[in-house]
C-alpha cells in the first residue's frame, strides 16, 4: 500500500509541476506577444522603404532601383519622424488614430469627413493636424518617386491601384488649382 500511495504523490507532484510550466510559460508567451507586435509596428513606421518595396515586389526592381528607393525612404522617415516629435504626435496618438480610422472605415462617410472626425476624436490641433497631412504628403511623394524609377515594363506590371495613388496628386492638385483661380478671378470680376 505503501508503494502504491508514494506512486499517486509522486504522480500528482508531478503533474502539478507540469501544470506551474504550462502555466508559466504561456504567461511569459503572452507578455512577449505585445511587446514583439509593438516592435514590429514601430520598425513598419520607421521604415517606409519596406512598404513601398513590398507594394513594388512584383515588378522585377533593380539592385540600384531598390537602393535608390531605400535612400529616398530613409530621407523621407527622417523628415516624417522629425516632424511628428515636434508636433507632439506619439506613437500612442498615432495607435488611437489608426483604430479610430478602421472603426469609422465603413461608416459610409467620404474620407475628408473620417479624416476630420478622426483629428476631433482625438483633439489634435491644427498644426499636429497640418503636420499628419504634410506626412501623408510625404509618404505619396515616395510612392510617386519611386514609380518614376521604373522602366516602362515595370510600370506596365503595377496594379492598377499602385498606378492612380502613384499618379493622384497630379490631377487633383491641377483641377483645384485651376477652381481656385477661377472662383478668385470671378470674385475680382464682381
Amino acid at each position: 500500500m505503501k508503494k502504491t500511495a508514494l506512486k499517486k504523490t509522486a504522480l500528482k507532484n508531478t503533474l502539478l509541476g507540469l501544470t506551474c510550466a504550462l502555466v508559466l510559460s504561456t504567461a511569459s508567451i503572452a507578455e512577449d506577444a505585445p511587446e514583439k507586435k509593438r516592435k514590429n509596428n514601430t520598425a513598419a513606421r520607421k521604415a517606409p522603404a519596406a512598404n513601398v518595396l513590398n507594394q513594388l515586389k512584383d515588378v522585377g526592381l533593380t539592385e540600384e532601383q531598390t537602393t535608390e528607393i531605400q535612400s529616398l525612404a530613409k530621407k523621407t522617415a527622417a523628415e516624417t519622424q522629425a516632424a511628428l516629435k515636434e508636433a507632439g504626435i506619439t506613437p500612442e496618438i498615432m495607435k488611437k488614430r489608426a483604430a479610430a480610422q478602421k472603426e469609422l472605415k465603413e461608416s459610409g462617410k467620404k474620407p475628408a469627413e473620417i479624416s476630420a472626425a478622426i483629428n476631433e476624436k482625438l483633439g489634435l490641433t491644427k498644426d499636429q493636424i497640418a503636420v499628419l497631412k504634410k506626412s501623408n504628403a510625404r509618404r505619396a511623394s515616395l510612392l510617386k518617386n519611386a514609380v518614376a524609377l521604373l522602366t516602362e515594363d515595370q510600370k506596365a506590371k503595377l496594379p492598377e491601384r499602385l498606378v492612380k495613388m502613384a499618379s493622384r496628386g497630379d490631377d487633383a492638385r491641377g483641377k483645384a488649382k485651376g477652381k481656385a483661380k477661377s472662383k478668385k478671378k470671378k470674385t475680382e470680376d464682381n
